[in-house]
């Protein structure tokens, strides 16, 4: 507000990146981080988790869940075909201040995955 009061200007939009901290400001919004703050930034994580029978790569997103956004988990063998939400990729754990995103596919069936996140706009 103090520096766009009428949320009109570019810096302002869901897509920009007003820190340069390579995060749109709606996962600024997301994360509750100061979208004006390149140091204020939490990053997305990732892992491979065993079961006992097999092991998953997940993404681990740090969120603030009072904010009313969507994200969904999205996985590629190649990096050029996404497959979103579910069945594809599961929520794996909820809480306050993350979620973790899950391969429905485990890490044996297809070596290669990739995760990545996506937004939806409240």
């Amino acid at each position: 507000g103090v520096v766009d009061p009428t949320l009109t200007n570019p810096i302002s939009q869901w897509t920009n990146d007003a820190d340069g901290d390579l995060l749109a400001t709606i996962w600024e919004y997301a994360f509750a981080t100061n979208p004006l703050d390149s140091n204020s930034v939490k990053r997305i994580t990732g892992r491979v988790t065993g079961d006992g029978t097999n092991n998953w790569m997940q993404m681990v997103v740090p969120r603030d869940q009072r904010r009313q956004v969507l994200i969904q988990g999205r996985v590629s063998t190649d990096l050029v075909d996404w497959l979103t939400g579910e069945p594809h990729t599961t929520v794996a754990e909820e809480a306050q201040a993350s979620m973790t995103l899950q391969s429905a596919v485990p890490v044996e069936a297809a070596p290669k995955q990739f995760l990545g996140a996506e937004i939806g706009v409240p």
